[in-house]
């Protein structure tokens, strides 16, 4: 993802930044070891620029590149449901946050896969983006990349990319109604309404 950020701020090029993920949090990405600076790779940019799930997407959002957020929605009739009450108001305060930095925010329906998408690379696997799913649980996680095995990357990023495209289609979220698809600042005071009261 570092080295994505790299090359979208040296080639100017349009690049798009993809993460799928039923529950995500603004977990840290470059935790013990891995923290600190990168200033060979990316002069200018601090830690805390891209210390997080949020803070990377704003951080590349701020530097040129798409990007696009899908989670599960919160409709309790669909599958898997999002019962946590806590993580729910922490995902939806991280929505807000992306909202606000212009990124795409779309909720699925029955989305269950996990995955990030930078360009030619492709990771996908059973962790979702919370702290649990990437240093608790035993998950797995795969790399593809255009460069190594370029059929197999272009069959994984159509995948996700499908899901992409399934939630855009939905239109815009309007919960109770029409819980997914995309979101915006209406939808999201919707969401919040109908998350703290009812779906009826």
């Amino acid at each position: 993802m570092l080295t994505a950020l790299a090359r979208l701020r040296s080639e100017s090029a349009p690049a798009h930044l993809a993460i799928g993920s039923p529950w995500i949090s603004d977990a840290p990405l470059f935790p013990g070891v891995f923290a600190g600076s990168f200033s060979f790779l990316l002069p200018g940019i601090e830690p805390s620029d891209v210390a997080t799930i949020g803070s990377f997407m704003r951080c590349w959002k701020a530097n040129g590149g798409d990007a696009s957020l899908l989670v599960q929605n919160y409709d309790p009739s669909d599958h898997p449901t999002k019962t946590g009450a806590f993580y729910n108001k922490l995902e939806l305060a991280l929505l807000r946050q992306c909202l606000d930095a212009d990124i795409e925010v779309l909720l699925g329906r029955g989305f269950h896969d996990k995955f990030v998408i930078v360009p030619d690379v492709v990771i996908s696997g059973s962790a979702n983006m919370t702290y649990s799913g990437l240093y608790v649980n035993r998950e797995r996680l795969t790399l593809h990349t255009q460069l190594s095995a370029p059929h197999d990357f272009k069959t994984a990023e159509l995948v996700c990319q499908n899901h992409l495209v399934t939630a855009r289609g939905f239109g815009i979220c309007r919960p109770p109604g029409i819980p997914a698809g995309l979101v915006d600042s209406v939808s999201l005071e919707g969401l919040s309404k109908c998350y703290s009261g009812s779906w009826k």
